[in-house]
């Protein structure tokens, strides 16, 4: 799984949507079956660029909440809005790292 969140949305990555894009594809290129794209970035992304995250791996749009659990429901139906293989939702994160 490759992931590439922006800073503005809680991650480190400081470039573009566009480089981001490029990222996770090249990611999945390398065999990355699955990327990660945060609900703010997919919201900035056009059409072309959704699909071509689409066609590289399958897609997981998430969505952190570093502050509080809330509005799960109206989060999920803005998700719905893009064509996603998996939805993730992590209410209150404390943290942007996963521990396995």
């Amino acid at each position: 799984m490759a992931t590439c969140r922006r800073a503005v949305n809680g991650g480190k990555f400081r470039g573009t949507i566009a480089t981001q894009v490029d990222i996770l594809v090249k990611a999945a290129a390398q065999g990355c079956h699955l990327v990660d794209v945060e609900l703010e970035t997919a919201a900035h992304l056009k059409p072309p660029d959704f699909a071509k995250l689409r066609r590289s791996a399958n897609l997981i749009l998430s969505f952190h909440d570093f502050r509080a659990t809330r509005k799960l429901d109206e989060t999920f139906e803005k998700m719905k809005k893009y064509p996603a293989d998996f939805f993730k939702i992590v209410s209150t994160a404390n943290c942007s790292t996963t521990t396995w």
